[in-house]
């Protein structure tokens, strides 16, 4: 059982043995009236009983027609860390890399399609991937973020920063490794405030600039600060053909 189907059975159960909701339940059932205040608060508990039992049955009906599948791994960096070839006003900068090359199933070969944040906010909705970026990215670039679940956000791109997202084991003590990475900044809010721009989950989401172009993956956040770090998509490419010992790594573009 993953995490939703355990969120949704937890939300269901908790509802359904409640005195309040057992007790409209019966007087229902058994034909008696209930006060409309009662009745309207069970009608709402039900709703959103029925809501997240759609939801268990779309996941179950996943698995069950194997969808859940995505592909077999042919290659991965696991999480560690290299030599960036995407600082060069840094000395000897180290960026952290985690990704994996798979061998996907046809019925799960997507095509690249990506939700943005509407006409009026960024990039329209329903665009293509187009590629990888091919210039050198400039502070205060606009750039976006694109979820599966459509919480994408804009932020600003904010240059190079020390970042604390990997670790290290040193004589039996974890330590953080001070690394180099990319940096995003979340746009300021209506009450003078920065906004975020990561938010935990969403690592391994995709960076783009406006018009659609890969500028990396994001790899965490700075939960003290508005600031959310990026794997430039350079850094991913070349670890890569280092590790697979490939002539060329680049996006998948259907026509």
């Amino acid at each position: 059982m993953d995490q939703r189907d355990k969120y949704c059975d937890e939300y269901i159960q908790n509802v359904v043995s409640r005195k309040d909701y057992i007790k409209v339940r019966e007087a229902l059932h058994a034909g008696e009236s209930v006060m409309p205040a009662d009745k309207r608060d069970f009608d709402d508990k039900q709703s959103t009983i029925n809501h997240y039992q759609a939801i268990k049955d779309r996941v179950d009906q996943f698995r069950q027609e194997n969808r859940h599948h995505l592909g077999s791994i042919f290659a991965a960096s696991g999480e560690r860390v290299k030599a960036s070839v995407t600082m060069p006003s840094i000395q000897n900068p180290e960026c952290d890399i985690d990704w994996a090359l798979l061998e996907v199933l046809h019925h799960r070969m997507g095509d690249n399609d990506i939700f943005g944040l509407g006409p009026n906010r960024g990039i329209p909705l329903h665009m293509q991937l187009w590629g990888s970026v091919q210039y050198c990215l400039p502070p205060g670039l606009s750039v976006y973020k694109c979820v599966q679940d459509a919480n994408n956000t804009e932020g600003i791109y904010h240059g190079l920063l020390t970042a604390h997202v990997s670790h290290e084991l040193i004589n039996g003590i974890i330590i953080p490794k001070c690394t180099w990475a990319h940096t995003i900044t979340g746009l300021m809010t209506s009450n003078s405030c920065q906004a975020g721009f990561w938010v935990p989950g969403e690592s391994g989401a995709v960076v783009t600039d406006k018009v659609r172009n890969v500028l990396g993956f994001l790899i965490g956040g700075n939960e003290r600060s508005p600031v959310s770090y990026f794997t430039h998509v350079d850094d991913l490419f070349d670890d890569g053909k280092q590790v697979t010992g490939a002539v060329e790594v680049r996006l998948m573009q259907k026509l």
